[in-house]
C-alpha cells in the first residue's frame, strides 16, 4: 500500500509540471477577430486557423482538425500566454470561403455567431476573374490569365476555377 501511494504521489507531481511555453510570434495575415478573452468557441469549421493573442505577441497559429476539443476555452491557461499581463483575443484567419464562429462571452449564455468573411478573390494583372456559381454549398470563381512570353507578347492563357464551401 505505501509503494502504490509513492508512485500515485509521483505521478501527481509529474503531471503538474509546468509546460515550458512558446515564444510569443507575430499576428497571422489576413486575422479576423472574433472575441475576447474569456469567451468559449463552441463551434467553428474543420480547417479553421486560429491564433491567441495581442499587440503582436501572439501564439503560434493551430489549424483545427477532426479531433479539435470543442468547446475551446479562449484564455490564457489552455491556449498559453504570449502577452503577460495584457487582455488577449482570439482570432480566426480570413479564407476565399466564409466561415461561421459561434461563441459565448465570458458570463454569458447567449451565443454569439459571427460569419468571417472570405477574402476577395485575387485579380493578378492580365487576368480576369468572375463569379460562376454560387449556391448551398459552393462558391466557385473562374479566373482567367494570360501569360507573358520573355519577349513581352502573349503566352498560354490558363483558366483557374476555385470553389469552396460557403460555411
Amino acid at each position: 500500500m505505501k509503494n502504490l501511494l509513492i508512485f500515485l504521489l509521483s505521478a501527481g507531481a509529474l503531471a503538474q509540471a509546468p509546460v515550458a511555453p512558446k515564444p510569443p510570434v507575430p499576428q497571422m495575415a489576413n486575422a479576423f477577430f472574433i472575441c475576447t478573452e474569456g469567451c468559449t468557441i463552441t463551434a467553428m469549421p474543420i480547417g479553421t486557423v486560429y491564433q491567441f493573442g495581442t499587440r503582436g505577441k501572439f501564439t503560434p497559429p493551430v489549424t483545427t482538425t477532426a479531433s479539435t476539443a470543442l468547446p475551446l476555452y479562449a484564455y490564457y491557461t489552455v491556449l498559453g500566454d504570449p502577452a503577460e499581463g495584457l487582455v488577449k483575443e482570439f482570432d480566426v484567419q480570413q479564407t476565399t470561403v466564409p466561415q461561421t464562429i459561434v461563441y459565448t462571452a465570458q458570463g454569458s449564455t447567449t451565443p454569439v455567431t459571427v460569419v468571417v468573411p472570405a477574402l476577395a478573390p485575387v485579380n493578378k494583372p492580365g487576368a480576369t476573374v468572375s463569379t460562376v456559381f454560387t449556391g448551398n454549398p459552393l462558391t466557385c470563381f473562374e479566373q482567367k490569365s494570360t501569360a507573358k512570353n520573355p519577349d513581352g507578347t502573349d503566352g498560354k492563357t490558363y483558366l483557374i476555377i476555385s470553389c469552396g464551401p460557403l460555411d
